[in-house]
């Protein structure tokens, strides 16, 4: 039986890294504004916007008073401002 494991993101090929990094927009698409990034992390692509203020107005207060965790660190940062 061959043993399976999660592939690192240098691990898969050029196109499908740009693969990952469409996905990722297409799944924001329509939400959030400028700025922006698209970072490589070890096994996953975060793409990342900022909210803009009618999106912020509509987050519950309890929501927002929740205080942000960060435990993943920093990716290599491909793209800013797309």
């Amino acid at each position: 039986m061959k043993k399976r494991r999660t592939l690192t993101v240098e691990e898969v090929a050029e196109s499908t890294r740009r693969v990952l990094v469409k996905t990722a927009k297409l799944l924001l698409e329509g939400v959030g504004q400028l700025p922006s990034s698209v970072e490589q992390m070890q096994v996953a692509i975060h793409y990342r916007r900022a909210l803009t203020d009618a999106e912020y107005s509509q987050l519950a207060p309890s929501w927002c008073s929740i205080p942000a965790v960060h435990e993943a660190g920093h990716g290599l940062i491909l793209e800013q401002g797309t």
